[in-house]
């Protein structure tokens, strides 16, 4: 499995839950993240799909156009269970 977010030079926000999602991506769940510029049809090709901010975390993308997406994926079970867990050690600390 492969990971895919937009680079910072696609004028994205570089804020501070992205930040820790590619890390937790990386470093607790062994997955390779990569940083690029990517097309809508690259969206088409994924098996899941997610945005993320500080106030909502991580929201499941269930469509684009007429693509519908997994949003019951279990990579986004395992990545909304592992962000919750390091977010809450952070804040217990």
């Amino acid at each position: 499995m492969q990971v895919y977010t937009p680079s910072e030079t696609c004028d994205i926000l570089p804020g501070i839950t992205r930040k820790l999602l590619i890390r937790l991506v990386e470093e607790e769940l062994g997955i390779s993240c990569n940083e690029g510029t990517f097309q809508t049809s690259d969206i088409y090709a994924a098996e899941c799909a997610w945005i993320c901010n500080s106030v909502r975390e991580i929201v499941p993308i269930r469509q684009i156009d007429d693509y519908t997406l997994d949003i019951s994926h279990p990579f986004l079970d395992t990545l909304q269970q592992t962000f919750k867990a390091v977010r809450n050690n952070l804040l217990l600390k």
